[in-house]
């Protein structure tokens, strides 16, 4: 795991392989932006959560996603992203632990934040090669969360994987990320 504490921004944490708040949804969010045309093979599976700081508030979301790159068959540069529109526990947990904070999250991701979700995906910045980005680990706080937080969370998760696949330092890339917060 990768921690990330920076003073007046917040404090993020990465972790690659391991679902944290698995989630089960009957209705997507789907959109593609472009992509490199081809890729590794394999998939990868990563989860963002972050905690930013603004005096007395303290926003916060937890993200996760697999992501399937098509490999050298493919075609045409396209990244394909789905986000569930609501989702529950696929596992029956209510609850998932935080890494960050001391309360835990609930495992979900509620109606009014999916659309926060997919922007920051979709405007993460960071090149990947086609394939297929599921979102298929959510929690929220019920005061604490916001779809400002999932479109952080969203956008640093695409950055995290671009970071990944090219080999390069991840922690220095959530450094930057957070710098321009």
């Amino acid at each position: 795991m990768i921690e990330v504490d920076l003073q007046g921004r917040g404090v993020v944490a990465v972790e690659f392989g391991r679902m944290s708040a698995p989630l089960l949804a009957d209705d997507w969010l789907i959109d593609r932006s472009s992509a490199t045309a081809t890729g590794a093979a394999g998939s990868t599976v990563v989860t963002v959560e972050l905690l930013r700081r603004f005096g007395g508030v303290a926003p916060r979301a937890l993200l996760g996603a697999t992501y399937t790159p098509l490999g050298a068959e493919a075609s045409a540069g396209v990244l394909e992203v789905r986000v569930p529109r609501a989702a529950t526990s696929a596992g029956g947990e209510i609850t998932c632990a935080s890494r960050l904070w001391k309360n835990p999250f609930e495992v979900g991701l509620p109606e009014d934040f999916p659309e926060g979700a997919l922007k920051g995906v979709l405007s993460g910045g960071a090149e990947l090669p086609a394939g297929t980005l599921v979102v298929d680990q959510a929690g929220f706080d019920e005061m604490n969360s916001s779809a400002f937080a999932f479109e952080q969370a969203g956008a640093l998760l695409r950055r995290v994987l671009s970071a990944s696949m090219r080999g390069e330092d991840v922690e220095a890339v959530v450094v930057r990320t957070m710098q321009k917060w």
